[in-house]
């Protein structure tokens, strides 16, 4: 994949979407989210049985164009996916949350929809780590367009703002929990945007989009 040396600017606070921030889609086994000061809402474990698809660009303006998840479902399953398995920008005390869209197509019982909504910090130069489960365990709710806003608690922000932490990957659980019947649906998650602090009369420089491998390191600039 190629990569840019451009450097990305915010010039206030808010919601900014650009269109690559993350690298590379993978799975995860189940996990639970880390309860250490504060840093999760929900104790309960993320399930993780199949995987049903992550291609695609969560950063995308389009569904058509995000992370596509999709299969034949007529019992409950749980997929876990993780957003920026190769390469990112790796934001620290830039950002106090994140907001993301999906689009389902089907409310039916089986149908796919997004279950939970969470993401990994690291600690740059160190190794303390911490996967956050940010929104508790969600309904399937209609089909249509749905929108998971996020906001960093207190403790993340810590992390994010002193503690010398950064943001380096998102994740998501796609399930087929509940109901009846048996059919074929997907759900795709696209539209990404960190919400930016602001600085007064200034840009807000973004790091640069460095490989996976480097994202503790500092002062690594991308290949």
């Amino acid at each position: 994949m190629s990569r840019s040396n451009k450097l990305l600017t915010v010039p206030s606070a808010g919601l900014y979407r650009f269109p690559n921030m993350f690298g590379g889609n993978g799975y995860f086994g189940a996990k639970s989210p880390s309860t250490t000061s504060g840093m999760s809402n929900d104790t309960s474990t993320w399930a993780h049985d199949v995987g049903w698809g992550n291609s695609g660009n969560i950063c995308a303006t389009d569904a058509g164009s995000g992370v596509r998840s999709a299969g034949e479902n007529g019992k409950n399953h749980w997929s876990n996916i993780e957003i920026g398995t190769s390469e990112g920008h790796y934001l620290s005390g830039h950002i106090t949350g994140f907001r993301f869209k999906a689009s389902q197509d089907s409310g039916a019982g089986h149908g796919l929809y997004i279950r939970r909504v969470g993401f990994m910090l690291i600690q740059k130069n160190g190794t303390g780590a911490y996967f956050c489960d940010s929104l508790g365990v969600l309904s399937r709710g209609s089909y249509g367009t749905k929108t998971y806003d996020v906001n960093f608690t207190s403790a993340q922000l810590s992390k994010l703002q002193s503690s010398g932490y950064c943001f380096h990957k998102l994740a998501y659980q796609v399930s087929s929990e509940g109901g009846t019947g048996t059919r074929t649906t997907s759900v795709r998650a696209y539209d990404f945007q960190f919400k930016y602090i602001g600085l007064s009369g200034k840009n807000l420089l973004i790091p640069m989009r460095r490989p996976y491998a480097y994202r503790k390191e500092e002062n690594r600039f991308a290949d």
